[in-house]
């Protein structure tokens, strides 16, 4: 069994973000990231490009699958901090 993240279309509700957050129990990701690009665009919002290779493992089964995207984080500075305030992702195949 492959498991796959859920339609790509905007989530609209709890049930379908719960059902997302779900997977994080079900699959375990072993990936390294490789960031492509750091801009600190200002004093409170940043990006960075990345990408990432490595597998993710159903726990149920043990399966193991390649896993690999391209990855935009979006910071935000709150309180001196910087948080991720936006992610996306979509794989690199």
């Amino acid at each position: 069994m492959k498991c796959s993240w859920p339609s790509l279309e905007r989530m609209s509700n709890e049930d379908q973000i719960r059902d997302l957050l779900k997977l994080f129990k079900d699959v375990q990701m072993n990936v390294a990231f490789t960031i492509d690009e750091l801009v600190v665009a200002s004093d409170t919002v940043a990006y960075a490009l990345s990408r990432s290779n490595g597998t993710q493992r159903v726990r149920e089964s043990g399966v193991e699958h390649p896993e690999s995207n391209r990855e935009m984080f979006i910071f935000g500075r709150e309180d001196g901090l910087w948080k991720i305030a936006r992610y996306m992702f979509n794989k690199s195949e």
